[in-house]
C-alpha cells in the first residue's frame, strides 16, 4: 500500500514540476514580448510626428504584448479614417520585418482620431487578422 502512495506521490511531483516548468516558459515568452513591444514603441517614438498623407502618427506606446499607435485624421481627406486604417493594415500585413514581429505574437493597436479628438477607428493588426485562413485563427 505504501509503493502506491510513494508511486502517486511520484507521479504527483513530476506532474508539478512539469505544470511548473510550462508556467515560467509561457512567463518568460509573455516576457520576452513584452521587451520586444517596447523596444519596437521606443523606436517608432523616437521619430514622431510622422505624416502620411492625411494621417499623423502622434504617438507610440506599449503596453503587454502590444504596440499602440495613435494617429490624427485630417477630416479634409479624400479617404476615410476607417479606409485609411485598411491602407495601414495591407501595409502591416505585407510589410515581412512586421510579420516577423506578428509571428512571434506582437499585436499592433491602430487608433485613429479625428481633428476634434473623437476615436473613429480602434483596431488590432496581429497574425490571425493578416493571414484569417492560417491554422489557429
Amino acid at each position: 500500500m505504501t509503493s502506491v502512495f510513494r508511486f502517486v506521490g511520484r507521479t504527483l511531483l513530476v506532474a508539478a514540476a512539469i505544470v511548473s516548468v510550462g508556467c515560467s516558459s509561457q512567463m518568460e515568452q509573455q516576457r520576452e514580448l513584452e521587451l520586444l513591444a517596447d523596444r519596437r514603441a521606443e523606436i517608432l517614438s523616437s521619430g514622431l510626428p510622422v505624416s502620411y498623407g492625411s494621417l499623423s502618427i502622434v504617438r507610440a506606446q506599449a503596453k503587454q504584448n502590444r504596440v499602440i499607435l495613435e494617429m490624427l485624421y485630417a477630416d479634409d481627406s479624400t479617404l476615410s479614417a476607417q479606409a485609411l486604417y485598411q491602407q495601414a493594415e495591407k501595409y502591416y500585413c505585407s510589410n515581412s520585418e512586421i510579420q516577423t514581429t506578428l509571428k512571434q505574437g506582437l499585436v499592433y493597436e491602430i487608433r485613429i482620431r479625428n481633428s476634434r479628438g473623437q476615436l473613429t477607428v480602434n483596431e488590432l493588426i496581429s497574425e490571425s487578422t493578416c493571414n484569417p485562413s492560417a491554422p489557429g485563427s
